[in-house]
């Protein structure tokens, strides 16, 4: 470490006469006797970002104001720049003053090569399309188990747009948190190849590469744009393959095998193509298109990522909105689950939607 509080000792060597006929210009060698304690490197760096006043009680800690009329956020981003090389991270907690800390960083996570993720997404394509092939084998009794036409009518209409969306998703996500210096990687889909009467959908989430608790996040807006994004595009994304499932699925049923799944439309759907289809609009809803199954299980897995619930992107969203010094507060805790038990009560009182 350099100080700006040195004691210089200067060495001079001198030649023998027997070695060198005449005299050499020393080298002069500058030793440091005094050296920065890790809090004065620390507190060096902080001042160029951040006027401190009284230190806090507990750790690493200091109220703090940033310099020259800038904006927290922005002295708060390079200041981590600076820091992130000597392994400490550094966060603004909200108050008047704010309150600035400094703790370890979080031991980064890797970010898995692109083969293996390719691996992963090619897996979960193979479910989808054995999801979709089960559900075609309702309507086609004479079918076989993997029968060559109906795995490649799945794999198109069902596995295919579903990937799609998800692939987009995740892109925009990554995109996104790029734009606020935040290396977030894709997300990994996750799908079930069993068909069932309660989720028919096999798609049952999704799963971020690295753990969003763990990453440093510049700003709560930043948070929120970063975490909306994911449920935004799946929601919308599932909508259209909603709607042109609609229009690909017969009005006449097909030869079913058992009774037939009565699915519901989230109101935007409804909305769109009440006017559109009518009646019949409720009749297809019973043997929807391949397509359109795949969108209604994306507008589903976009909804339940937007719930306050700890660990999904609602909560994030939620923290990015309120804060985290008002999300702490246990009143508004058990307001927050309250609220979401009654929700939950309504729903299920007022729906036979086995999915809802």
């Amino acid at each position: 470490f350099f100080s700006s509080r040195r004691r210089h000792t200067r060495l001079q060597g001198d030649w023998s006469s027997d070695v060198c006929s005449s005299d050499l210009e020393t080298e002069q060698i500058v030793l440091d006797h005094s050296s920065w304690s890790q809090q004065e490197l620390l507190l060096y760096i902080i001042q160029r970002e951040f006027d401190l006043g009284n230190e806090a009680l507990a750790g690493l800690a200091w109220e703090a104001r940033a310099k020259s009329e800038r904006d927290d956020a922005t002295a708060l981003a390079d200041l981590n720049n600076q820091l992130y090389p000597l392994g400490y991270l550094a966060m603004l907690d909200e108050g008047d003053p704010p309150i600035l800390s400094i703790a370890p960083h979080p031991e980064d996570q890797s970010i898995i090569p692109n083969w293996q993720m390719g691996v992963v997404w090619a897996m979960m394509a193979g479910f989808l399309t054995l999801i979709g092939t089960a559900w075609l084998g309702q309507f086609n009794p004479d079918a076989v188990a993997f029968d060559g036409g109906l795995l490649q009518e799945a794999a198109f209409t069902f596995a295919l747009p579903m990937l799609i969306v998800l692939s987009l998703a995740s892109e925009i996500r990554r995109r996104v948190a790029l734009h606020f210096g935040v290396e977030i990687g894709h997300v990994v889909p996750i799908a079930f190849p069993i068909l069932s009467a309660s989720w028919p959908f096999g798609i049952a989430g999704i799963l971020s590469q690295r753990r969003a608790d763990l990453m440093p996040i510049p700003n709560r807006r930043a948070l929120a744009f970063i975490e909306f994004a994911t449920p935004l595009v799946l929601f919308f994304g599932g909508t259209i393959l909603t709607i042109l499932g609609l229009h690909l699925t017969p009005i006449e049923p097909p030869n079913l095998t058992s009774s037939p799944i009565a699915f519901q439309n989230n109101p935007l759907i409804t909305i769109i193509s009440l006017d559109w289809l009518g009646e019949s609009l409720w009749v297809k809803m019973q043997w929807i298109h391949l397509t359109g199954l795949a969108g209604i299980g994306l507008t589903l897995i976009g909804w339940t990522l937007l719930l306050p619930i700890p660990g999904l992107p609602g909560d994030r969203i939620l923290h990015a909105i309120v804060g985290p010094k008002q999300m702490s507060d246990s009143n508004r805790q058990t307001s927050i689950f309250v609220a979401m038990l009654a929700a939950m009560v309504l729903i299920f009182a007022n729906t036979e939607y086995m999915p809802w």
